[in-house]
């Protein structure tokens, strides 16, 4: 059996919970779920579209160095943290 993951929404920078969840089984023992995945609902869509015309304005206005400095710092972090 494994340890069960626990995900949720990213919403606005936060984690949201769905309206409801699902569940992820092993193909090779379907009694263990290996994770629990939220299922969002029409209010966690128009929670993710508020969040997302909110971020826009700042990041299109940014400059390109400004954006391909997070972008850069983004992958370095992702490099760092990946399971291999």
């Amino acid at each position: 059996m494994t340890d069960t993951l626990e995900l949720s929404h990213w919403i606005g920078g936060e984690k949201v919970a769905g309206a409801r969840t699902g569940e992820s089984l092993n193909p090779s023992d379907t009694r263990d779920v290996v994770a629990r995945t939220p299922k969002g609902g029409a209010a966690e869509v128009d929670q993710a579209v508020a969040a997302a015309r909110a971020a826009f304005g700042p990041w299109a206005e940014a400059s390109p160095v400004v954006r391909s400095d997070v972008l850069d710092r983004a992958g370095t972090l992702l490099m760092e943290r990946r399971e291999v």
